[in-house]
Order: C-alpha cells, then sequence, then structure tokens
C-alpha cells in the first residue's frame, strides 16, 4: 500500500507540472471494499495539497458492463489520466486500449489485462503468491497428500496468476494432489 501511495503522489507531483489549468484524473474500481476504500481515502488525502487536480471516481460493484460504461464516461469528460482496477482481464481490453490508443496514460491497479497497452501496473506479484503457498502447504503436508484448491474469478488476474502460481509448486511435488 506504501509503494501505492508513493507513486500515486510522485504521479500527482508529475502533474502538476503540467501547463494545464485543471488536470483530470479518472479512477474506475471494479469493486469496494477496506483496502480498496483506504486507497480511495488516502488519495483524496493526497489531492487536498493539489488544487489543480480534480479526481473523478467511479466504483462498479464487481460489474464489468457497468465498469466498461463507467469507463467510457469517464473518458468522454476528457480525462488526462487513467487509473484503472479491472474487473476481468478480457472484457474490460477493448475499453482499456481505446483509452490507451487515445493517448491518455493508463495506469492499472490491483489486477492486469491481456495487453501491453497500459502505461504502468501497480500491484502485487500474484503468480508468486500462489507459487509461494504451494510450497508452504507442499511442505506442511510432507510434500505428499490431497489438496483442495478454491478460486476466485478466474476472469480477473490476480485469480488466473495465483492459480498458475499455486500450480507451478504444486506440481513439482508427484505425491501432492491437487484435486
Amino acid at each position: 500500500m506504501c509503494r501505492f501511495i508513493l507513486v500515486i503522489s510522485f504521479v500527482f507531483f508529475c502533474l502538476c507540472l503540467q501547463a494545464k489549468e485543471k488536470f483530470i484524473v479518472g479512477f474506475s474500481q471494479c469493486s469496494a471494499g477496506d483496502w480498496r476504500e483506504n486507497m480511495e481515502a488516502e488519495m483524496e488525502r493526497e489531492l487536498m495539497f493539489h488544487d489543480d487536480i480534480e479526481l473523478i471516481k467511479r466504483q462498479a460493484g464487481d460489474s464489468t458492463p457497468l465498469q466498461v460504461r463507467q469507463i467510457k464516461e469517464l473518458l468522454d469528460v476528457g480525462v488526462d489520466l487513467m487509473i484503472i482496477a479491472p474487473n476481468e482481464i478480457d472484457a474490460l481490453l477493448p475499453v482499456i486500449e481505446k483509452v490507451y490508443d487515445s493517448g491518455i496514460p493508463v495506469i492499472l491497479i490491483d489486477r492486469k489485462i491481456n495487453s501491453p497497452k497500459y502505461t504502468a501496473y501497480i500491484g502485487g506479484d500474484n503468480f508468486d503468491i500462489g507459487n509461494t503457498a504451494g510450497i508452504y502447504i507442499a511442505n506442511k503436508l510432507h510434500n505428499e497428500g490431497q489438496v483442495v484448491e478454491l478460486l476466485g474469478i478466474l476472469s480477473s488476474s490476480p485469480a488466473l496468476e495465483r492459480m498458475n502460481g499455486f500450480n507451478n509448486a504444486i506440481d513439482k511435488f508427484p505425491k501432492l494432489d491437487n484435486v
């Protein structure tokens, strides 16, 4: 979280160097939750020091169609920067690529898309998280037994990357079965 705050603070500082009267940042959240609300609160606190930056937030409530519409609305407003936590990997790809192709920088938060068309990604290494969990479980089970893996929605990059990392680790232990 601290890394996110530092990056956002740096982005806001760089935006202040622009010759524009008001710099508009669009922020599209895929869902709500404690840490996401904290992140928004931190952004609001940082904005208190920057009268020349306007933040327009949208929260899609885990609805991909709603998030697509909200991103299009933010694009129509004429944002100068778009920060997006994409709900799904592929479903948001066309609209995010449209934003990027229009020359607007795109920062992805927490989740990725299946495209290189974004300016920066801020988030964890979910493959490594899954891999670490797999190694931990293998050690706890003395490298043999059965494991049941509970997954999130596989159209989101964190769930998919964690699953791949977990399976990467578990596959190294032939007596450990992921049922």
